[in-house]
């Protein structure tokens, strides 16, 4: 729209005072209103898809976390009971549950992985409750409880 075109919509009244033409004032409060409308449902769309989306990665992470726990706690129950060394096939499950935790845990979850490697590495055990507390952190976004009370775990 030119200047001229601008200008001839305005209307200038007896006083002298500028007017809009009330045809100009609808079609830019209609625009106005249809590019909020717009913007407002892409919003939330993108929120829904967002939301979606953490959904989904949350169920895979409580499903990788699950199994971990599940072999884990089945290998160290064999180990405490029967007095076996471990097998290789347990080795080899928990090789692929490690793996699955480096790619889908948190960063705590994985700095406390390294950390309980190591301190199996030397013998010990006590290094699986900081990855079942870092896990519930990283599930449920807080909790209360610490490392003395993972103890209730019967093989860890």
């Amino acid at each position: 729209m030119s200047i001229l075109n601008v200008q001839a919509h305005l209307l200038i009244n007896e006083s002298e005072t500028l007017v809009l033409d009330p045809v100009v004032v609808s079609a830019i409060i209609a625009f106005l209103g249809a590019g909020l409308s717009v913007g407002i449902g892409i919003w939330g769309y993108i929120f829904q898809k967002n939301a979606e989306r953490e959904r989904a990665e949350l169920v895979v992470k409580r499903d990788k976390y699950n199994e971990w726990l599940g072999i884990l706690t089945k290998g160290l129950h064999v180990v405490q009971t029967k007095r076996e060394s471990t097998s290789e096939e347990f080795k080899e499950k928990m090789d692929i549950a490690n793996n699955m935790l480096l790619l889908y845990g948190s960063d705590d979850v994985v700095k406390a992985l390294q950390e309980s490697i190591d301190m199996a590495i030397k013998g010990k055990t006590e290094g699986f409750q900081k990855i079942v507390l870092a896990m519930r952190k990283d599930l449920l976004r807080a909790t209360n409880l610490e490392e003395t009370d993972m103890q209730l775990l019967r093989a860890i």
